[in-house]
């Protein structure tokens, strides 16, 4: 551990990402000699929390760099968890008149060509949104589907469908 400390507090980030690349699995194992039970039981759950990926794809560079920043920075999380970041952001928003719609279905975007806005129809809404903007915060085969609607994203509609990631968030308070 101690060898691992040394490097990501003594290295500039510059430097961290000048080293040879690997996969973090492999850098934990043979750079630092990580046990297995080190690795299972702290830097896999960890690092899957942040990247959503087994230790296998997840760069070594960037796992340096972000133990830095780890270590340099203070880390914390909102007392009412993460999702209160997503509330305040929204409620800034709404103070400043934008329109925020969560937790709903999209069927369908277009555009209405008397005045360029979009239209977004919903199927838990019996009216049509209009905006001058919307946001798809959403999983990329959806976002295909409902950016595929129009004549310059067409091709999104053919391309293959990709397997998707499960997340599931557990946080303790004490």
């Amino acid at each position: 551990l101690v060898k691992l400390l040394l490097t990501v507090v003594l290295k500039s980030s510059k430097r961290l990402f000048e080293e040879e690349e690997t996969d973090t699995m492999t850098c934990l194992k043979k750079r630092y000699n990580f046990s297995d039970k080190m690795i299972d039981e702290f830097f896999d759950p960890f690092l899957q929390g942040i990247y959503l990926a087994p230790l296998e794809e997840q760069s070594s560079k960037m796992f340096h760099f972000v133990l830095k920043m780890f270590i340099q920075g203070s880390v914390s999380l909102p007392q009412n968890g993460i999702g209160a970041v997503a509330d305040q952001l929204s409620e800034k928003l709404r103070e400043v008149g934008v329109d925020i719609r969560m937790n709903r279905t999209v069927d369908k975007i277009s555009i209405e060509r008397s005045d360029d806005r979009f239209l977004i129809k919903t199927s838990d809404e019996k009216c049509l949104i209009r905006a001058k903007a919307v946001i798809l915060a959403t999983d990329k085969q959806v976002a295909n589907k409902l950016m595929s609607g129009f004549e310059r994203f067409k091709f999104l509609a053919e391309l293959p469908k990709e397997a998707q990631r499960s997340v599931g968030c557990i946080y303790y308070t004490f």
